[in-house]
């Protein structure tokens, strides 16, 4: 779209179409805005997930799932309370 508005420029007919582009700009910024903030929780987890790779290496991804990962934690709950454990396996 930038580089249309460019050439529109060149050819001066940008006057006719620059109202529209900046709203569809700013409609496109809204959206990634709204985007970002709705996978929020999502992205913190994936920047999270890398971060402690590139520092801890996998050893320390591994203990750090192992604490803060909730299908991790839920798993163990399940493992270590032999009724629901075998309540999943009936």
């Amino acid at each position: 779209l930038s580089n249309a508005f460019k050439t529109a420029e060149e050819e001066n007919l940008n006057t006719s179409i620059e109202s529209d582009y900046n709203k569809l700009m700013n409609s496109l910024d809204a959206y990634k805005s709204k985007v970002i903030d709705d996978q929020k929780n999502q992205l913190s987890s994936l920047l999270t997930d890398e971060i402690v790779k590139r520092y801890v290496y996998r050893e320390g991804l591994y203990d750090y799932y192992t604490e803060h990962n909730p299908e991790i934690k839920k798993a163990s709950e399940i493992l270590n309370n032999t009724q629901t454990y075998y309540g999943y396996l009936n």
